[in-house]
């Protein structure tokens, strides 16, 4: 796990938001981001593979992933792979014992900490804080669990 290129992948992830926001700006209205996960078929590898996807909400409820489900800003360029996630699926897919628990797990802890950690430090905020003071911030499995992350802010709470 020492080998797998985390540090470079978030890189890549933090350019992935910022070419977004700077494609297609945020509209005002927009108060929170999704941070989706799903998996679909490669049919090129024959495996599965993790998928994310960024849309943004003109409504946000911590308690409530709800306010997801109906995005109010759909950037056409919203999908992104996340090589090092798919590298780990590819360790523990076959594990009868492990893999449904580390599948659910896994993903969502992943998304968690390089999303909480972009958001934290080094994003362009400019970018997403145009029109708003904070950003609501979420990532999760588009079967429902998820995790409400740091608050995109311009200073760092």
């Amino acid at each position: 796990m020492r080998q797998l290129p985390l540090e470079q992948e978030q890189a890549d992830l933090k350019a992935w938001m910022e070419q977004m926001a700077e494609a297609e700006p945020l509209p005002e209205e927009i108060v929170a981001l999704w941070i989706g996960l799903f998996k679909t078929w490669d049919q090129e590898e024959a495996t599965e593979r993790y998928v994310l996807y960024l849309t943004g909400s003109d409504r946000f409820d911590a308690e409530d992933i709800y306010w997801a489900t109906a995005p109010a800003y759909i950037p056409d360029n919203r999908y992104g792979v996340p090589d090092v996630l798919n590298e780990l699926l590819a360790l523990y897919q076959d594990d009868e014992e492990d893999g449904s628990f580390l599948d659910w797990i896994l993903p969502l802890a992943y998304c968690t900490l390089q999303f909480d950690a972009i958001s934290r430090s080094g994003l362009k905020k400019a970018l997403f804080l145009a029109h708003r003071e904070s950003l609501q911030l979420a990532t999760g499995h588009d079967s429902g669990d998820y995790m409400v992350l740091t608050p995109i802010v311009e200073i760092p709470v």
